[in-house]
């Protein structure tokens, strides 16, 4: 009887190769995951760098708006106009719609009633993408653009303010901020009062947090940025940041406070950008 031939032992071969290909597909499968997050952060980035340009952009539309009413009237629009009482009625948003290429809009605005009667409020709906830097609020009619209003403001109630009214600067007097938080229908003649200021939140609110209700307005925007702000002077937003001492901050926010607080300094020194 003769022996048969040694058989092969193929088993720790095989299993290396398992073991080898496991690895291999490991490491592809990280590269992948890699090149697909890549890809999401850039896609995400890319995203958030046009929301921030139209969101800068309805900033300096809205600015020139206000800049061609001044040519026009020779002041800016008041920040309210009010009814028989002296209760704000109207608002500057709806003042100056002709000097955003909505002329049909305000026309179809009704003048007698308040801003929440009935034909007015069928107008809520309509409210034009420059009032907001959430576009998703655009169909709710929810401003993100508000005014800063109060006494010593370049807008201080039912009363205008012309340029040479800003003795401060128009450079350094801040006309138009941003405030994502509460929700604010775009017609209320409702805006940031600069009493806020002083009180024990202070002027911003934060993180964005959906939210509506009596609160008052406070600086807000997304997450990912600063919230936008823009001076009197020039077509140009910049990102403000919540921790601005509050003195600098009231210094913006008044037309004649003859505080040596000027906006180069606070860009050199990283509160605007």
């Amino acid at each position: 009887m003769t022996d048969s031939p040694p058989t092969a032992d193929n088993s720790r071969p095989a299993w290396r190769f398992t073991l080898r290909g496991l690895l291999v597909w490991i490491v592809g499968l990280s590269l992948l995951l890699a090149v697909v997050g890549g890809f999401l952060r850039a896609v995400n980035n890319a995203r958030r760098q046009a929301h921030a340009i139209a969101s800068q952009g309805a900033f300096n539309q809205l600015l020139l708006a206000l800049h061609n009413y001044h040519d026009q009237f020779g002041s800016f629009p008041p920040a309210y106009v009010p009814d028989g009482q002296g209760r704000p009625k109207h608002s500057w948003r709806v003042l100056i719609l002709p000097y955003v290429e909505q002329l049909a809009l305000y026309e179809a605005y009704d003048f007698t009633e308040p801003w929440d009667g009935p034909n007015n409020s069928r107008l809520l709906g309509q409210m034009p993408r420059v009032f907001a830097t959430d576009f998703s609020q655009v169909a709710l009619g929810n401003t993100q653009v508000v005014a800063v209003t109060g006494p010593g403001t370049a807008f201080p109630g039912a009363s205008v303010t012309r340029l040479f009214d800003l003795r401060d600067g128009a450079e350094n007097t801040l006309m138009l901020v941003e405030a994502t938080n509460p929700a604010i229908p775009w017609l209320a003649p409702r805006d940031l009062e600069i009493a806020v200021l002083d009180s024990e939140r202070g002027a911003f609110a934060g993180r964005r947090a959906a939210g509506a209700g009596s609160e008052e307005a406070r600086i807000s925007g997304p997450s990912w940025r600063r919230p936008y702000v823009v001076f009197a002077d020039r077509i140009t937003a910049y990102g403000i940041d919540p921790r601005i001492p509050r003195d600098k901050l009231r210094a913006l926010l008044t037309i004649a406070g003859g505080e040596a607080v000027r906006r180069d300094d606070l860009v050199a020194e990283g509160w605007l950008d």
